[in-house]
């Protein structure tokens, strides 16, 4: 018995052997996948994990909804209905925060849908997205919330959007034209053309664009009654969008018209079948050897 203790307590250190190469590189693999897995499927922490902060629905004075699909905002609403706004914050409520942390202003993904929270004194704004079956809700900065949830529940979210855009779109088709998507702003996300039309009668429109979040980022006004003044032209160059803007110069003066006056004295130069091109010529070259 003493012997056997000798030997254990009297081991040589040095006789201890490195694990070999392919244990170090299974257990840096096991590191990488549960990191990516942490990021593309962010879990819960336990019960005691933080909830989302939302304020009472009374509080709340508007709900300003967007929806982003395939990177491309499908159009802006604001919703002010009471019940619509306790819908979507029952829905929220009790979301637990999950271990991945919120980088950026919007979600890196092509499909959610932005709700804000329109407040006396802030705003509140919260990406909601799926993953697979999972509903999240970020709150840009704050962090990633898991909200439990069903199809249900998260179709009668959206129908609250699509429901009041809607009305939006159809009161508004006449004034503010949809024109098309492109990037001119090189940010890898289309943005949104629209022709505003409510100052026509006042003799202008205005060409805006909005960002992929529905912001307007630019607009320049044209006047109609001066058609080609202001001449704006969406153009490819290299696989990249331009927005091509042409100002000719047009100043105010005095000048009198005489139609074909000059053409009608001289009937004798035409055939009956001459167009204007042709008169025209005819007239420039018996105008050039009379000195006319």
């Amino acid at each position: 018995m003493k012997k056997r203790e000798k030997r254990i307590v009297g081991g040589n250190p040095l006789d201890f052997q490195r694990p070999g190469a392919w244990v170090l590189f299974i257990s840096a693999l096991a590191v990488i996948l549960l990191s990516v897995c942490l990021l593309t499927n962010p879990e819960v922490y336990p019960e005691s994990a933080p909830k989302l902060e939302l304020p009472d629905a009374t509080s709340v004075l508007s709900m300003k909804m967007e929806q982003i699909r395939e990177g491309t905002s499908a159009g802006r609403t604001t919703v002010t209905d009471s019940e619509d706004i306790k819908t979507v914050l029952s829905a929220l409520s009790g979301a637990q925060k999950t271990p991945t942390q919120s980088v950026n202003d919007y979600p890196g993904l092509e499909n959610y849908l932005v709700v804000r929270l329109v407040l006396e004194k802030e705003e509140k704004t919260l990406c909601l997205y799926t993953h697979g079956n999972e509903y999240y809700v970020e709150e840009p900065y704050i962090g990633i919330y898991k909200y439990m949830s069903d199809k249900e529940t998260n179709a009668g979210i959206y129908k609250i959007y699509n429901d009041r855009l809607s009305g939006v779109t159809s009161s508004l088709e006449p004034l503010r034209k949809f024109l098309g998507h492109a990037d001119v702003n090189r940010d890898g996300l289309k943005e949104s053309f629209y022709l505003d039309q409510s100052q026509r009668d006042n003799g202008f429109v205005t060409l805006h664009i909005d960002d992929s979040s529905g912001n307007d980022i630019w607009s320049e006004q044209a006047g109609t009654s001066h058609a080609g003044w202001t001449s704006l032209f969406l153009c490819e160059q290299g696989e990249e969008d331009y927005l091509l803007r042409y100002l000719p110069g047009m100043w105010q003066g005095y000048c009198t018209y005489t139609r074909y006056s000059w053409l009608d004295a001289t009937p004798e130069l035409y055939a009956d079948g001459d167009d204007l091109k042709t008169r025209l010529v005819k007239y420039s070259e018996y105008a050039v050897l009379n000195h006319r």
